[in-house]
């Protein structure tokens, strides 16, 4: 299932009767829009780590690769929709790796640019192009794409030609929307569509100002209204985006999953990003089953059912659709969430640490390197796994540790252990090689 909102009253400023008529016309108007709302909002520091390893290692443990050895260090990388941030956080999270951030907007570029100049990042080259222009076959170990091919004329065009760059195999981490999360926004959208079209306008600046004059106008008590009223601290950059962007199509677990299988890709594992974690969304796919039966059932379910009940049934609390995807001919065979668990229980585990430096804008625009070195990761696991890490100390197996503790390993506990533990977004253990 797909739904589209296209901003129809655009139609008057390419000439077309249809905007969406063509990937071309498509990739014009998100230039446009992105070049008049560079997203995200610039970062006030961008961070890096004094082991250049690091996150590599995370990487690979988030996709159950605890050998670490999925992803070389030298890697080639390709950042799609870089915006103004993540190329550059790309590129400083894998120093030893060559990064391509590319983006539609020339204005975002320019001021990434900027920025990786200031800091020296030199592992990092940007690139002004359409993912229709495409990259060269089997060239990247690992693509990054969040929030972007949701924005494309034809997003399956656009995934299969992102599985075409990919190295047989490398790894896709990919965003797209949840039906579920935009029900609001749509429909904001659509209104703002409406108001525009009859006052004749056909311009980004007027559409925010038309958004800002409407956001006044909804009831507070309504739940449209609560959620405009959620977004009061938001740039401006954020609300364009979210309140006027002018193509968006959003998906299910069900319908992501016949994507990627059309493009000749499939679904590893969800994403817990660290976006998820900072804003305190929901990450876990799994229902809480107490009638055994029905557990029984349900644990027998594959994963991708498994993930299509929770976005069924948790609905708007579903989490975000983040996911790790790989080609289908790729020469390591795809895990079961179960058999990942599995391998997690199997491995012996130390605790991970490193030190964090941070380049940090001050008053004036610029980034200075901040003096000190902080330990990192830079928060404490919760405190129900806490005796996990306390006695993880690389001498045992993760099976011996659970039963020194008394714990019983079921698949749902132990995929929350290995998410919370063991990935780019809680990395607090390491596993020994």
């Amino acid at each position: 299932m797909t739904s589209f909102a296209p901003n129809t009253h655009l139609s008057e400023r390419i000439g077309q009767e249809n905007p969406l008529a063509s990937v071309e016309s498509v990739d014009r108007l998100n230039a446009e829009f992105y070049s008049r709302f560079p997203y995200p909002p610039l970062a006030a520091k961008f961070d890096y780590l004094e082991d250049p390893d690091f996150e590599r290692v995370m990487l690979c443990q988030s996709i159950g690769d605890f050998t670490h050895r999925r992803l070389p260090r030298d890697s080639k990388i390709w950042v799609v929709g870089c915006g103004t941030n993540q190329a550059i956080q790309t590129a400083l999270r894998f120093p030893e790796a060559s990064v391509l951030g590319t983006d539609l907007s020339a204005a975002t570029l320019e001021l990434s640019s900027r920025v990786a100049g200031s800091i020296n990042v030199e592992n990092l080259t940007l690139r002004q192009q359409s993912i229709a222009a495409g990259a060269d076959r089997d060239h990247f170990d690992y693509i990054l794409c969040t929030g972007v091919i949701h924005h494309n004329a034809d997003p399956a065009a656009a995934l299969s030609t992102l599985a075409a760059a990919l190295k047989p195999d490398g790894i896709l981490e990919l965003m797209v929307y949840n039906s579920y999360h935009r029900t609001l926004p749509i429909a904001f959208q659509e209104a703002v569509q409406i108001l525009g079209k009859q006052a004749g306008r056909a311009d980004f600046s007027d559409d925010i100002e038309i958004a800002r004059a409407l956001i006044k106008s909804v009831p507070g008590n309504t739940p449209m209204g609560q959620w405009l009223t959620s977004l009061e601290e938001r740039s401006e950059s954020d609300i364009a985006d979210l309140l006027i962007q002018p193509v968006e199509h959003t998906y299910t677990v069900e319908s992501l999953a016949s994507l990627a299988k059309a493009a000749g890709l499939e679904l590893l594992i969800p994403t817990v990003s660290p976006l998820m974690k900072y804003r305190n969304l929901p990450c876990s796919w799994d229902l809480d089953c107490d009638d055994f039966p029905l557990r029984e059932t349900y644990e027998k379910l594959p994963d991708v059912m498994r993930w299509q009940m929770g976005n069924l049934l948790l609905n708007d609390q579903s989490p975000m659709l983040w996911f790790y995807l790989q080609r289908q001919n790729s020469p390591f065979p795809r895990k079961s969430e179960q058999e990942v668990c599995d391998a997690f229980m199997a491995a012996a585990w130390a605790p991970a640490r490193t030190l964090q430096r941070n380049f940090v804008r001050d008053e004036h625009g610029s980034f200075r390197l901040s003096p000190k070195s902080i330990p990192y990761p830079l928060s404490r696991p919760e405190l129900a796994l806490k005796e996990i890490v306390d006695h993880a100390e690389g001498k045992e197996s993760m099976r011996a540790v659970w039963q020194h503790l008394g714990w019983q390993p079921s698949r749902t506990r132990v995929n929350e252990a290995r998410v919370k533990l063991a990935t780019s977004a809680s990395p607090f253990l390491r596993a020994v090689n």
